[in-house]
Order: C-alpha cells, then sequence, then structure tokens
C-alpha cells in the first residue's frame, strides 16, 4: 500500500468525508500528465499517450470524470489514485478551474453525483 505523504494527507482528509468501506472500490489508479495536486478535476478520456489531464479551462469542466486523491509516485511513478464512485467529497477542498461559473459546477456536482461522488460543503 503506498504511503501518504503528510501534505497529501492533510488535503485528502479536507477532500474525503467519505469512502466505501473498501476504498478501493471509490477509487481507479491511472496515469496523469503532469504533476496532479489532491483536488484536482481530471478528465475523462486518456489522450493518445495514455494519459488523462487536470482541467484547468472552464470550458473543459463538462469531459472532468475523476478527482486526484493522491500519487503513487514513490511506487509507480506517474500513477494516481482518483475518486471514481461511491464517496463524499467537500467542494471547497476542490480545485475548481478559475473562472468557471455557478451553472458549469453544478453541472459538473450533479455528473459526479450520478455516479455517487456526492459533493457537499
Amino acid at each position: 500500500m503506498p504511503v501518504i505523504g503528510v501534505e497529501n494527507h492533510k488535503k485528502y482528509s479536507e477532500l474525503v468525508v467519505f469512502e466505501e468501506e473498501r476504498a478501493r472500490y471509490s477509487r481507479d489508479d491511472i496515469r496523469i500528465a503532469g504533476e496532479p495536486k489532491v483536488g484536482d478535476l481530471v478528465s475523462g478520456s486518456p489522450d493518445e499517450n495514455g494519459f488523462y489531464h487536470v482541467i484547468t479551462d472552464p470550458s473543459d469542466v463538462r469531459g472532468a470524470r475523476y478527482i486526484v486523491l493522491f500519487n503513487h509516485n514513490e511506487v509507480h511513478g506517474d500513477r494516481y489514485a482518483v475518486l471514481a464512485r461511491n464517496a463524499i467529497v467537500r467542494s471547497s477542498a476542490i480545485n475548481w478551474p478559475e473562472g468557471l461559473d455557478d451553472d458549469s459546477k453544478e453541472n459538473r456536482i450533479s455528473s459526479f453525483e450520478n455516479r455517487g461522488i456526492l459533493v457537499r460543503d
């Protein structure tokens, strides 16, 4: 099992209110380009090289499917644990793209909730 660094653990505990008892059920393990942070939104489809991408442009938020939990850099290099289903998270700990309007945010929250990821404050 990967070790979560102190900084990541603090951010993780701010983000996640609940995960399934068997946490691995709520998570997927994916390759993400760059250096995502805990709470970043990630695209739902990989690029031609098999990497997913952090969403920074508000117009791309519709494509968000995952929320970054922590990385496995010590063990797996560019692989990250992401929330994919059945969890409760705090909206204030999600790294929403700057400039995202309220309607787009509500649409993304609704989409997450359709997969069992409840977003609360």
